[in-house]
């Protein structure tokens, strides 16, 4: 169980201030943030959270549950089921949802999960961050691992990952993928992954399909050097307000750690993107 209570006295610049629209920052925020947690087993628990912000004129308040259990040592199922209601000077929102819902099974050769996720499109916690909202997401993974046990090549992993995302209210698809991906564990943690993908996405009343393909490399094999670099090549969307349209991308990145000594490190990273 703990609790966390703070008075903000300072002084933040919004966004209105700095464009020069002459609306004043906030001030004096109050956060209470309260949680609990009770342990059923090694790995199963159950929890609940508050979190309150108050600001003159606004407010904004957080509630819920979440679990996590797990059953005959491979079998999980995780939840979350929080509640927002948010006050400003503008309106005031009802009490409004957000939740998930997974499981998933794990062992030597197999690794599966199913999972949902859904937000309103009023949900907001002010003491935290959440990036998108008012969607519900529906997704799926299927793994399956060889080990050659050779000197080289330790494991192979084919996997098939499918999502997709619905609207909140209307429930009309806003975005689906399906992605192939298959990896190769080397020796000394050098990695090979190939990928190919075919989405679907939706950008104003356009619905848009686009079929890529990529690899990516992790290579450790010298002590003092390490290298990633990716390379991906396929059908993107240009993000045209007035006239979108279907266009083909490459796009490559690589990154490189240099370790002369044991407590300096020198990075170099580059990134190109054509369209």
């Amino acid at each position: 169980m703990g609790y966390i209570g703070t008075m903000d006295n300072s002084y933040r610049e919004s966004l209105w201030d700095i464009s020069g629209e002459g609306i004043t920052g906030e001030k004096k925020s109050l956060f209470n943030i309260f949680r609990t947690r009770l342990d059923i087993s090694k790995e199963s628990y159950i929890g609940l959270t508050f979190t309150d912000k108050k600001t003159k004129g606004t407010s904004n308040r957080v509630a819920g549950m979440d679990g996590q259990f797990k059953f005959k040592r491979h079998f999980f199922l995780t939840y979350q089921a929080v509640f927002s209601k948010t006050n400003n000077e503008i309106n005031e929102t009802a009490i409004v949802p957000a939740f998930s819902l997974a499981g998933s099974y794990s062992f030597r050769h197999w690794n599966i999960g199913i999972s949902y996720d859904g937000i309103h499109p009023e949900f907001e916690t002010s003491a935290g961050f959440v990036n998108r909202t008012g969607y519900h997401h529906f997704k799926s993974k299927l793994a399956f691992s060889i080990y050659p046990e050779r000197r080289y090549l330790h494991q192979i992993t084919p996997s098939l990952t499918y999502c997709k995302f619905f609207d909140f209210k209307g429930f009309y698809p806003i975005e689906r993928w399906f992605l192939f991906k298959l990896d190769f564990r080397l020796a000394n943690n050098n990695e090979l992954d190939f990928l190919f993908s075919d989405s679907m996405e939706r950008y104003q009343e356009y619905y848009f399909r686009k079929r890529a393909g990529g690899l990516s490399i992790r290579n450790y094999m010298i002590a003092w050097l390490e290298f990633e670099g990716t390379l991906d090549i396929g059908e993107a969307i240009k993000y045209d307000p007035d006239k979108p349209y279907l266009g083909w991308s490459v796009s490559g990145s690589f990154w490189l750690n240099f370790k002369p000594a044991d407590r300096i490190r020198l990075g170099i990273s580059y990134l190109k993107y054509t369209f």
